[in-house]
């Protein structure tokens, strides 16, 4: 808040800002930033401690078949969700033994003591992933699933997944990944960079580092000038519905820079808001291209889904949003609208599930917690407590059945 003031108040070139402050984020200075048309252009460093590649890391375990993620701290009704429902995707009847790898003795009794209170035993225990997997070997034919921690020495979660993954005979064994909030957190830093984020400088840093970097980000604002130029224009022609000179802008802007995502995805929304059927084919195929070029970008997945949903196709909606659930890992906002779309269909199961992971991974996602309360989501305000809605004390909509909620 302090900084948007003297922002406000006075001329300025460039912002660096640390990442974690007191009241707001340096994330959240950026959004403010991006969105406010009179800041949108002031080059912007983010610094911040050394981070690890977690969204390799998760697109990984994605790309190998992990079954559920457990985000620490949770509570034991979370864990028991997250057991059942990776159990539901595999044929282990009759198997009651569990293998739990964690490195951390206090995390790994406290994960054990849930388990054996959800009437699973014995539990196998490892402190890292090479121990885990020749235990797997020698009890595997007893082992209902595998839960692991991430950061482990010798053999890390991920690499115990690959292996299990690879072996003919465990290939299919349930596995739950567990990783900590402060991971997921983290991840967040990875989102500036589809805000735009000019560059990072990681603590600890020396002065030539600074300079070279601030240098860095002159250089660029300036090169950039004339497609942030375009670009404002462009915008400006959308919100006053002119989608022939938001087209020629956007267009402009693609003749300099042609993987410009910001530029497709306006494209794609100017030829949507033209109306006709062939306009919309079109908007359709520019939000497919950046997503091509850009697949973690969050906005090109909702608007993509937006345009299906607005042309009434709301299955293909659907897919588009279950399939940028894989891509953007830890988007609470396509959860929240898969969720609202699968109720939309019937499908009020699913649809909770979705809605459920949203609020995890943003706890105070309003239009979430209404939608979950039965509640329109413009009376957000007034839905129950989180844990009160996660753990079904709100009541569900009146028209809910119990099954598997399909349509």
């Amino acid at each position: 808040n302090e900084a948007m003031t003297m922002l406000e108040g006075n001329p300025v070139d460039f912002v660096i800002s640390d990442w974690e402050m007191p009241g707001s984020t340096g994330i959240d200075l950026l959004n403010r930033m991006r969105a406010d048309d009179r800041f949108k252009h002031i080059p912007f460093v983010m610094v911040t401690a050394p981070v690890s590649q977690e969204r390799d890391k998760v697109e990984q375990a994605g790309s190998l078949g992990v079954d559920e993620y457990v985000i620490k701290p949770f509570r034991s009704q979370t864990l028991q969700e997250k057991i059942h429902e990776a159990l539901a995707k595999a044929n282990i009847r009759g198997r009651k033994a569990v293998l739990l790898v964690d490195d951390d003795n206090d995390s790994r009794a406290a994960i054990k003591e849930y388990i054996e209170a959800m009437g699973y035993g014995p539990i196998y225990e490892a402190a890292d992933g090479e121990a885990g997997f020749a235990l797997l070997r020698q009890k595997g034919i007893e082992i209902a699933f595998v839960m692991s921690d991430w950061e482990m020495p010798r053999l890390a979660g991920i690499d115990l997944l690959r292996q299990i993954r690879k072996d003919p005979e465990f290939s299919r064994m349930p596995f739950i990944m567990v990783t900590s909030q402060t991971s997921i957190e983290r991840l967040k830093i990875e989102q500036a960079l589809d805000l735009n984020v000019d560059h990072y400088l990681l603590k600890p840093f020396r002065s030539a580092d600074l300079r070279d970097k601030v240098e860095h980000v002159l250089k660029k604002a300036k090169a950039n000038f004339p497609i942030e130029r375009d670009l404002t224009r462009a915008d400006e022609c959308l919100l006053l519905y002119r989608w022939d000179d938001a087209i020629l802008a956007f267009k402009q802007v693609l003749d300099i820079d042609p993987r410009c995502v910001r530029a497709l995805i306006g494209l794609g929304i100017a030829h949507r808001g033209m109306g006709d059927e062939k306009s919309t084919y079109k908007g359709v195929q520019f939000f497919r291209k950046a997503i091509s070029i850009s697949p973690t970008c969050e906005e090109a997945h909702l608007e993509l889904a937006f345009t299906f949903e607005h042309s009434r196709a709301v299955d293909h909606a659907i897919d588009v949003l279950k399939q940028a659930t894989t891509l953007c890992v830890f988007s609470d906002k396509i959860r929240l609208h898969l969720g609202r779309l699968l109720l939309m269909r019937g499908a009020d199961v699913e649809g909770r599930e979705q809605l459920k992971k949203a609020l995890e991974i943003n706890p105070g996602l309003d239009e979430a917690k209404a939608l979950l309360a039965g509640r329109d989501p413009g009376q957000a305000d007034e839905a129950g407590d989180l844990d009160d809605i996660l753990s079904g004390k709100v009541p569900a909509t009146d028209n809910e059945e119990p099954g598997d909620g399909q349509s």
